[in-house]
C-alpha cells in the first residue's frame, strides 16, 4: 500500500485451506503493525484491517489467523496533508485556497493556505528535520474577511511574512526568525474603494536581509508600496509609486524591485510595455526610477511576461508578443536586461532555434546573474529554455520536454548559487493532466534526464496549481492540490486536498 499521512486504507486477509478453498478471514484475524509511530491498524468490529497512516516511512501490517501470519508492506509517503476543501460543485461552502510556499536559507520551509469563504488562514511547514505544527494564524482576530489571494515569503535568516487579500482590505502576519507568526494586522491602504476595485491584487512581497517587510500592490489604477517595521511592529502608510497598473513585480533580498506594466494609446492603437527599477533607500537617485519603454507595437500588446531581480540589482524582463516583422503570425520571446552600471540594455528577441510560437514565459536568476528563461511552444507542444551567462550571451533555446498532444506548462523554475537549476513542469504527453515531471540543469554538463515526482496524484488528479520555492543552496519545498470525485445521489462532486512535500534538490 502507498498512502499519504492522515489517510486510511483497508487490508483484506485471505486464508487458503488444504482443500483449496479461499476464505476472507479479515474479521477473525488479529491485526498488528510493526511501527505504531507510522500508522495503526484496527481490530475493532466492522473495521478490521483498516490501516490509518500517521507519518512518513515504511512499516509492515500483519494478520494472524491461528498459527498462520501474513504480512504486507505499507509505504507512508513523505508528504503532508495540509487541508481538505469542501465540495467543489455545487458552489462550495469552504473551497480550499491553493497553497503557497517559501523556504529560508537554512532549509526551513513554510506553506500557507486558507479556506476562502471563512477567511481562515493557516501556516505549517518543515523545520529541515520534521514537520511543524499546523496553526491558524488569524484565529479569533478581526476583521473577518474572505481570502481572495495569499502569498508567503522568507528571508535567508528565517523571518517570514504572510500576506492575504480580502474583499475589505489587505492583511499580513510577520514572524521573526525562529518565532511563530504574530497577530494579523491590516495594512493601511489609501481607501477601501481603491483597494477593492483593483483587478490585479498583490504583486510582490518580501522580507529583506535586514528583516524589513515590503508589500507592493495595485489599488484602482495606481501602484502602492507599504513597509513593515519589525521593531515597532507596525505598517507604514502606503507610498504611491505611480499611476500605473503593474502587471508583474519582483523583489530582491535588499527590497529593490523590478516592475513592468503596459499602456495603450487609444487614438493610435499603439501598445507600450514599460519597466522600472525601485531602489529601496532614501536620498537622491532612490525610489522608482524612470520608466523604460521595452516594446511598442500597434494593434496588440504583450501576451505574457515575467521578471526577476537579484541581490546585485541585475534585473531581466521577458515576455511573449507578436514578432516585429509585419506579416509574421507566430509569437516570439523577448528579453530586456538591466544592470546598475549600464541601466537597461540587451533588448532583443531570444534565439528560439527550431521553435515556432512562444508563450507562458518564466524566468529564474541567481545572485551572480546566471539566468534561465522557459517558454512553451504551443504549436509543437514543447517546453524550451534559453540560458544566459554573464560571461557569454543568450544561448539558442533547447527543448527539455517530450513531444505530446496536449500543451505543456512550466510550474516552477529556480537557480542555485552554483548555477545549477531545476524546472518542474507538465509534460503535455496527452490531453488529460499527467504526473509532474522535472529536469535539472547541471553547470558544465547540461540538462539531466527527466524524472517524475513520485508522490503526487495518489489520492486524485493533481492539477497545475503546484507551487515550489527554493533557496540558493538548492533546497526546496512544494505544495499542490488534488481533486477526487464522489457521487451523492445522482450528482457528481469533487473534493480537493492540499499536500506539501520537500521538493527535489536542485543539486543532483
Amino acid at each position: 500500500m502507498w498512502i499519504p499521512p492522515e489517510f486510511s486504507g483497508a487490508f483484506t486477509a485471505l486464508a487458503l485451506f488444504s482443500d483449496g478453498i479461499k476464505e476472507n478471514v479479515s474479521t477473525s484475524a488479529t491485526w498488528g503493525v510493526t511501527d505504531n509511530n507510522l500508522g495503526t491498524v484496527s481490530n475493532a468490529s466492522g473495521g478490521q484491517g483498516l490501516f490509518t497512516a500517521l507519518r512518513s516511512g515504511q512499516t509492515t501490517v500483519m494478520a494472524a489467523h491461528g498459527a498462520d501470519v501474513a504480512s504486507a508492506t505499507v509505504n507512508v509517503m513523505p508528504i503532508r496533508l495540509i487541508g481538505q476543501g469542501g465540495l467543489v460543485f455545487p458552489p462550495p461552502n469552504s473551497l480550499l485556497g491553493v497553497p503557497v510556499v517559501t523556504i529560508d536559507g537554512f532549509g526551513a520551509a513554510t506553506a500557507g493556505w486558507s479556506f476562502q469563504a471563512s477567511g481562515e488562514v493557516f501556516a505549517g511547514g518543515h523545520d529541515s528535520t520534521d514537520w511543524t505544527p499546523q496553526v491558524q494564524i488569524n484565529a479569533g482576530e478581526n476583521p473577518a474577511d474572505v481570502v481572495i489571494q495569499q502569498l508567503v515569503t522568507a528571508n535567508s535568516a528565517g523571518a517570514r511574512l504572510m500576506v492575504w487579500q480580502g474583499n475589505a482590505g489587505l492583511y499580513a502576519s510577520y514572524a521573526h526568525a525562529g518565532q511563530s507568526f504574530g497577530a494579523a494586522k491590516t495594512i493601511p491602504t489609501t481607501t477601501i474603494s481603491d483597494f477593492v476595485n483593483t483587478f490585479w491584487g498583490i504583486k510582490a512581497i518580501t522580507v529583506t536581509n535586514a528583516g524589513e517587510a515590503l508589500v507592493l500592490w495595485n489599488g484602482g489604477l495606481s501602484t502602492y508600496l507599504s513597509r513593515y517595521d519589525a521593531v515597532a511592529d507596525s505598517w507604514a502608510q502606503p507610498l504611491l509609486l505611480g499611476d500605473m497598473s503593474v502587471l508583474r513585480a519582483a523583489f530582491n533580498a535588499n527590497g529593490e524591485a523590478v516592475l513592468a506594466w503596459q499602456v495603450q494609446d487609444p487614438t493610435s492603437d499603439r501598445y507600450m510595455l514599460l519597466a522600472s527599477v525601485y531602489i529601496n533607500a532614501t536620498g537622491a537617485g532612490t525610489g522608482l526610477q524612470a520608466a523604460e519603454p521595452l516594446y511598442v507595437r500597434s494593434g496588440t500588446g504583450v501576451f505574457d511576461l515575467n521578471l526577476s531581480i537579484n541581490s546585485g540589482r541585475d534585473a531581466a524582463v521577458v515576455w511573449a508578443a507578436a514578432p516585429v516583422n509585419p506579416g509574421d503570425i507566430e509569437n516570439v520571446a523577448y528579453a530586456a536586461q538591466y544592470s546598475e552600471q549600464a541601466g537597461w540594455h540587451t533588448k532583443r528577441v531570444l534565439p528560439m532555434g527550431t521553435a515556432l510560437r512562444a508563450g507562458n514565459v518564466r524566468i529564474g536568476m541567481n545572485a551572480s546573474g546566471h539566468t534561465l528563461v522557459t517558454w512553451v511552444d504551443a504549436s509543437q507542444s514543447y517546453i524550451y529554455v534559453n540560458r544566459y551567462t554573464p560571461a557569454g550571451s543568450w544561448e539558442t533555446a533547447v527543448a527539455i520536454s517530450t513531444l505530446g498532444l496536449g500543451t505543456p506548462e512550466v510550474l516552477a523554475l529556480a537557480l542555485a548559487a552554483d548555477g545549477n537549476a531545476i524546472c518542474i513542469f507538465w509534460d503535455g504527453e496527452s490531453f488529460p493532466q499527467l504526473p509532474f515531471k522535472y529536469r535539472r540543469y547541471v553547470s558544465d554538463q547540461g540538462w539531466t534526464s527527466m524524472n517524475t515526482l513520485q508522490h503526487a496524484g495518489r489520492i486524485g488528479n493533481p492539477n497545475s496549481s503546484l507551487q515550489a520555492a527554493y533557496n540558493e543552496n538548492g533546497q526546496g519545498i512544494m505544495a499542490w492540490k488534488e481533486e477526487t470525485g464522489i457521487v451523492i445521489g445522482s450528482t457528481s462532486y469533487s473534493i480537493s486536498y492540499n499536500f506539501m512535500e520537500l521538493a527535489p534538490s536542485i543539486n543532483p
